[in-house]
């Protein structure tokens, strides 16, 4: 990650050196050693490479925010491999706020078997938060999904339902700028001003 952070020239970016779950302790994290290292987890990986344990640092979301004077979080990205219930247990505080973030979680069951859960107990936690679940459907548009269903594998997105009508409007916005930069993706400042200058040197050359 640092290595990333630095190839990047990110400087707003603050490192945790910790996982997180619904509970203060340590785990054991298992890394996987070959080209399959985003499946790195807090539980056994379903890969055909070999994978080796670290003892890790286990902290809550919650405390996490508090300990650096974070009041607000707009958007949160959950892709931890199975992890995503025990996250959002420990996060119980921020999605009680008055200000609560849309989240972008992978919604796997392959992922969540290992951890002894079924991917749609991730669904049905954040409907109990009243949170409103939708899928991404062409050029950004969100489609809601049914709760009930019996396998999931895709990655969704949960909107708290009252800053519902304020994502609405900022998807509407990225659609039309969107649709602005599609009909003008051939525009040239610099032909444009060519033709001006060559227009108006013909109506000056015309005056008596």
């Amino acid at each position: 990650m640092v290595k990333h952070l630095d190839l990047n020239f990110c400087s707003n970016v603050k490192l945790q050196n910790c996982a997180l779950g619904e509970a203060e302790g340590t785990a054991e994290l298992f890394l996987v050693d070959g080209e399959q290292d985003w499946c790195n987890s807090l539980r056994p990986p379903i890969v055909k490479e070999g994978f080796r344990k670290v003892g890790v640092p286990l902290r809550k979301l919650d405390d996490i925010l508090l300990e650096n004077g974070i009041k607000k979080v707009d958007f949160i990205k959950l892709d931890v491999e199975g992890a995503e219930l025990s996250i959002l247990k420990g996060a119980e505080g921020l999605l009680q706020s008055s200000f609560r973030p849309a989240i972008l979680a992978e919604v796997q069951d392959i992922r969540t078997r290992p951890w002894g859960y079924e991917a749609r107990n991730i669904i049905e936690f954040l409907v109990g938060k009243n949170y409103q679940w939708f899928s991404l459907g062409a050029h950004g548009a969100l489609q809601p999904i049914s709760y009930d269903l019996n396998f999931y594998d895709a990655n969704l997105i949960a909107l708290p339902v009252e800053r519902f009508e304020e994502f609405d409007a900022l998807l509407t916005e990225t659609k039309e700028m969107r649709r602005w930069k599609a009909n003008y993706k051939d525009w040239s400042p610099t032909f444009e001003q060519a033709n001006f200058r060559e227009h108006a040197n013909c109506e000056h050359s015309e005056m008596p």
